[in-house]
């Protein structure tokens, strides 16, 4: 097929919106529509490619590999030997845990479904996955897998009829990611099976009966312009909110179908696509994507702070001039055939940086983070972001595995009885609760789920924790309760984060977004955080519920836990590293007061002689500084991240938890100590 710029100039209005939508950059909210727009193109090239091949009768699917090959892997490889490389000297163990993993599925086209299994409540902040964009590169190699092999099948029928059943594909591909969207929106995203209609739209325009469509310039000119339009209406108007890959999605991707099926030569948009400038990032829009995220990521990793959208776009069209050196220098000298890179060369290069990309990530699985390469003072204070996994394991129940009878392996038997009730703050006392009650002949039922108030009755609008089963969980889990008739019940939760939903600003750098998934509501999870009615309704609704609980049970309440504001051991980990000093991670009491005051409120007004109350404030706040709350002990920290307790937290907080329940019982006070 014959060159066309106009399509290289395409790829400068899809590659250039992501970088500045990674760096956060106003106005480009919804820059991440560039990835849609290079699958439609991928779509047209590939399809293009395939089909002339197979209408020539040349159609071989292993030249097919080796072309893709040539396109893909070399400057991948490079891009990837400079992250591991700078991961190795800025990423502390369990971002480097993370960082490994990745590579791993990397190696195999898998990161995709790697990102997706990621996801979750726990999970640390995506802008600081250095390889995060490759699940779009995953998603295409998934895809042409399947798609030679379809197209191979269908060579036989009438061109109408292929692309009709082409069609009917792409069509059931936009059903599934609109009903995916809405129930599972990561795996809409991430699973290929969602995307695939956005590269079939530009197969289909490739594999049009009658060829490129025949129009007058006049209609032509028309076109091209709504299709750039709509690309650009894209970028500016689309969010983080915006449902992706949807029928939303449907207005960047007929866009990009438009301007490659009507703009040329003759079209203004055609010359415009086709000036120097964008053609020329066009060229290597390949290698500048590939470059901008570990750039973006790894600015983000070694600033204590937020960098800031200013220093980040900065940073991420450092891409471009790395884009250009790795296109003249890797990418061209590997895409042609005929040079020095013979297709045994080609494919010993493949060889050698995939076992290379499995063994280096291997290595760092196995070693879960590679800690040997950093100080011991600084693995010691970064130790803590590892238990997190501990933290989810065998009795964190998801949506669909809700229990309706009573969990052999999160029942552990003895009198006293203690069960143990409630979202991630805890699971977070979970281990040395079981672990202090085992040594005493006392039993523990743990169940509990993220982001789930342990109180029935409120709607929460978190889709990725299954919003509507949240409910049906509680009431299970109060039933089974009934059943068991434990001795005592402690009840813990993200208390404040519930009621207001609202981030928190610790005053000294710290800051927990405002992400608006983990407020409830007793109806439409989606009134405003602020709305007074509802946090009104809320609190009322809290204590309700919580007499109700007294009325079947003791029950000791774990007041909320001081949000820290910072990821507290990747924080010290930085300082440490850059010779800074971590006793001083301390925040502001008075700001975590403020924070609580209102459920704080709430659970004081509740008065049962069945009650026994634990303050976590009054444990981490005021000792041994006054007015200060910690966030490290003895080298060590009392966080996982920058809410959830630590096991060295949580040690802090058990011996008054341990107290309480041996006075719900009847024991005496140091009984379970």
């Amino acid at each position: 097929m014959r060159y066309r710029p106009e399509i290289d100039g395409l790829r400068t209005l899809a590659v250039m919106p992501v970088i500045l939508f990674h760096a956060g950059l106003p106005g480009f909210g919804g820059g991440f529509v560039g990835v849609d727009v290079f699958f439609v193109i991928s779509g047209f090239l590939i399809t293009r490619i395939l089909a002339d091949d197979i209408d020539a009768g040349r159609y071989s699917l292993l030249e097919f590999y080796e072309r893709r090959a040539r396109r893909i892997l070399p400057a991948l490889f490079l891009v990837m030997a400079l992250s591991f490389a700078a991961a190795w000297f800025l990423m502390l163990p369990r971002p480097f845990l993370d960082f490994a993993r990745s590579q791993l599925a990397v190696a195999v086209f898998a990161s995709n479904i790697e990102f997706w299994r990621q996801t979750g409540y726990f999970e640390t902040l995506t802008v600081t996955k250095p390889l995060l964009h490759t699940w779009s590169l995953a998603v295409e190699e998934q895809f042409y897998i399947a798609f030679p092999l379809v197209l191979w099948a269908l060579r036989g029928m009438r061109p109408g009829v292929r692309w009709l059943i082409l069609l009917a594909l792409a069509v059931l591909s936009l059903a599934l990611a609109q009903r995916l969207s809405a129930s599972d929106p990561d795996a809409a995203f991430y699973l290929p099976f969602g995307r695939a209609w956005e590269l079939l739209a530009g197969a289909l325009l490739a594999l049009a009966p009658g060829g490129r469509p025949g129009v007058s310039r006049g209609v032509a000119q028309a076109l091209s312009a709504l299709g750039l339009g709509a690309i650009v209406l894209a970028i500016t108007l689309f969010s983080h909110d915006t449902p992706t890959p949807s029928v939303w999605t449907a207005l960047p991707v007929l866009g990009a179908v438009l301007v490659i099926g009507f703009a040329d030569g003759q079209t203004l948009v055609g010359r415009l696509l086709s000036t120097r400038i964008m053609v020329g990032i066009g060229l290597i829009s390949y290698s500048a994507y590939l470059f901008h995220q570990p750039l973006q990521a790894f600015a983000r990793v070694h600033a204590l702070d937020d960098p800031g959208p200013s220093v980040l776009a900065a940073v991420g069209l450092l891409a471009l001039p790395l884009g250009w050196l790795s296109w003249r220098f890797v990418e061209q000298p590997f895409r042609n055939r005929h040079g020095a890179i013979t297709p045994a060369r080609l494919w010993l290069v493949c060889g050698v940086g995939t076992a290379l990309l499995l063994g280096l990530g291997f290595w760092g699985h196995v070693t879960r983070g590679w800690p040997d390469r950093l100080p011991p003072e600084v693995v010691a204070a970064a130790r803590a972001a590892t238990e997190r996994d501990d933290q989810v394991a065998a009795c964190r129940f998801t949506e669909d595995d809700t229990p309706t009878q009573p969990v052999d392996r999160c029942l552990d038997p003895g009198r006293p009885l203690v069960a143990l009730i409630g979202d991630s703050h805890a699971m977070m006392y979970a281990p040395a609760l079981r672990a202090a009650l085992a040594a005493q002949g006392a039993g523990l039922y743990q169940i509990s789920r993220n982001g789930c108030l342990p109180l029935p009755g409120f709607a929460v609008p978190d889709t990725r924790n299954g919003a509507g089963s949240c409910d049906r969980h509680v009431r299970a889990v109060w039933t089974q309760l009934g059943t068991l008739d434990p001795d005592v019940v402690v009840v813990s939760a993200r208390w404040t984060m519930a009621l207001q939903g609202i981030g928190f600003d610790n005053g000294a750098g710290g800051v927990i977004a405002d992400d608006g998934h983990h407020h409830v509501d007793l109806r439409d999870p989606g009134r405003p955080l602020d709305d007074p009615y509802r946090i009104a309704e809320v609190a009322a609704a809290m204590g309700d519920q919580l007499r109700q609980l007294l009325k079947r049970h003791r029950v000791v309440l774990i007041y909320p836990t001081p949000e820290a504001g910072w990821d507290v051991p990747l924080r010290a980990g930085k300082l440490l590293l850059r010779g800074g000093q971590i006793d001083r991670m301390t925040t502001t009491a008075d700001r975590a007061r403020q924070r609580n005051a209102a459920v704080t409120a709430v659970f004081d007004a509740i008065e049962s002689p069945r009650l026994y109350r634990v303050r976590p404030i009054d444990l981490l706040c005021d000792t041994p500084l006054r007015g200060r709350c910690r966030t490290m002990q003895d080298g060590g920290a009392l966080y996982v991240d920058d809410n959830h307790l630590s096991q060295a937290g949580a040690a802090v907080v058990l011996p008054e938890i341990l107290r309480q329940i041996a006075l719900a019982t009847g024991r005496p006070a140091d009984s379970l100590q």
